[in-house]
């Protein structure tokens, strides 16, 4: 059987482990206030200043789409209200990593040409980087696919996922450029929805298309000036750029007018930029040590080449073009992110759901560049399968590799122990006829008890309404109590 017959079976495996790493290895769970309010509020799919984040569209819809798929579908089958959320949203992330991980696959074998099994091998080496970057400790680290509750997942990882398939959609087709030219009606309005719900998803991610977008029309600017091409066709041929900047300059908007943005926005100082700068070289100290060595030997590899090759006659090579536009990508969307945890929160930058946005030009530079090594030196495909193995066993550790998907850190099955006794105690005071509920839950070292939320009664009485597990409204007051954590060890 040839290698391009294999590579659907590889892409299954994939996100057949990934399935599993999300529902069974590290399984994401419902059990914050966050995630009990949005797997079942949805909002209208336009920007509206009047909500508290009036541009966060994508994560919004999507959120309460999903969690509506889990109660009257998942929910039916399985018969477990909690565990379908866990089924639905790991579903739904390990669908979005796998066409991450095709859309990588198609960029290096359409733009760098090369043949798909080695770009199954390279493809594989991406995705480990993804679970390396971070893996400094015996246990409890994280990786670029992890967040901490099921809300962050739909409003950072999933939209950074988002973004990113769209930027390689458009690197791989060049659907980009005359755009409206295009006569297939139905393709441009699928890419104008895309870019529409990348856009209007979360500025830490969002900036990702933005980046492309500002990258593809600096080097036609370059174009323009070098060739003397008439400034009103290449604004023509590059008008979906333009409107991705144009959407995104509303976007910002929007967002600077709402509630977050005046709750945690604060002025940005010379001060706070030089603390994020801090921040972000901090955490690239945590790297870990063999994912350093690795993408330098790359780098350096590449550059050598370069110069053997002379570079005026590299330069005129598309796919150094496509690596040399990534890689002002990698600077704009950095400086970007630097700016924005400066002017909300310096934290920020030591999450893992925002370093993935970070990361991913960077990685695409550092995977292109062993893609174009390939070409140049097709022996270097030998050591790649060592490599795998050198680093799939780098990650893996004898403890508890990576850290647990929620606010606490608590195992699954703890998390689903407090939630399933939340919803045992509402009911049972619902079937006796009661409406207004004192709600006990452990109490947690926060001013308003976080994760579970003093002030969460109200929304998880509407979405045990909305989810139809409950028929009337009802007033609950949630209870701290310390009792509850000696019986949970927390």
């Amino acid at each position: 059987m040839k290698v391009k017959n294999y590579k659907w079976i590889y892409f299954l495996v994939i996100f057949i482990f990934l399935f599993i790493f999300f529902t069974d290895i590290h399984p994401v769970v419902v059990y914050d206030t966050d995630d009990w309010t949005y797997i079942s509020r949805a909002r209208k799919a336009i920007p509206n200043i009047l909500e508290y984040n009036p541009a966060k569209i994508f994560p919004e819809t999507f959120s309460a789409l999903i969690g509506s798929i889990s109660t009257f579908l998942v929910n039916k089958i399985i018969n477990d209200y909690l565990r379908s959320f866990t089924i639905s949203y790991a579903f739904v992330i390990s669908v979005f990593i796998i066409v991450y991980l095709l859309s990588f696959f198609l960029l290096i074998v359409k733009k760098m040409n090369i043949a798909d099994g080695k770009a199954l091998l390279v493809t594989t080496v991406f995705l480990l980087f993804h679970f390396l970057i971070f893996r400094s400790n015996a246990y409890n680290n994280i990786h670029l696919f992890y967040s901490k509750n099921i809300t962050c997942y739909m409003n950072y990882t999933v939209p950074t996922l988002l973004n990113s398939i769209v930027v390689m959609y458009l690197a791989i087709t060049q659907a980009g450029k005359n755009f409206f030219n295009d006569k297939n009606i139905l393709k441009k309005g699928i890419i104008l929805l895309a870019v529409y719900l990348a856009i209007f998803s979360n500025l830490f991610c969002s900036i990702i298309l933005v980046s492309y977008a500002l990258s593809v029309l600096f080097f036609e600017f370059i174009n323009i000036i070098c060739n003397k091409i008439k400034i009103i066709d290449s604004v023509k041929k590059n008008s979906l750029y333009l409107l991705i900047i144009a959407l995104w300059t509303v976007c910002l908007c929007f967002e600077a007018k709402g509630g977050r943005a005046s709750a945690v926005g604060k002025n940005l100082t010379i001060h706070n930029i030089f603390s994020a700068i801090k921040k972000l070289l901090d955490m690239c100290l945590k790297f870990n040590k063999f994912f350093i060595i690795t993408c330098i030997t790359i780098m350096v590899v590449m550059i050598v080449i370069i110069f053997v090759n002379k570079p005026k006659k590299i330069f005129n090579d598309e796919s150094v073009i496509l690596i040399l536009n990534f890689a002002l990508s990698f600077f704009i969307t950095t400086a970007f992110i630097v700016l924005l945890s400066a002017k909300i929160r310096l934290s920020f930058l030591s999450r893992a759901d925002v370093w993935i946005s970070i990361s991913f030009y960077a990685f695409l530079v550092v995977f292109l560049s062993l893609a174009y090594i390939i070409t140049k030196c097709n022996r270097i495909v030998m050591i790649i399968p060592t490599l795998i193995i050198i680093i799939f066993f780098n990650i893996n550790t004898n403890g508890n590799t990576f850290a647990e998907p929620n606010k606490s850190g608590i195992p699954y099955e703890m998390c689903y122990t407090i939630s399933e006794d939340i919803l045992n105690q509402i009911k049972e005071e619902y079937d006796k006829g009661i409406y207004e509920i004192e709600l006990h839950v452990p109490k947690y070292d926060t001013s308003d008890n976080w994760p579970i939320a003093i002030y969460g009664g109200s929304r998880i009485a509407n979405t045990l309404v909305e989810h139809g597990i409950i028929e009337k409204d009802i007033n609950i007051t949630i209870v701290p109590d310390k009792s509850l954590n000696a019986k949970y060890g927390i």
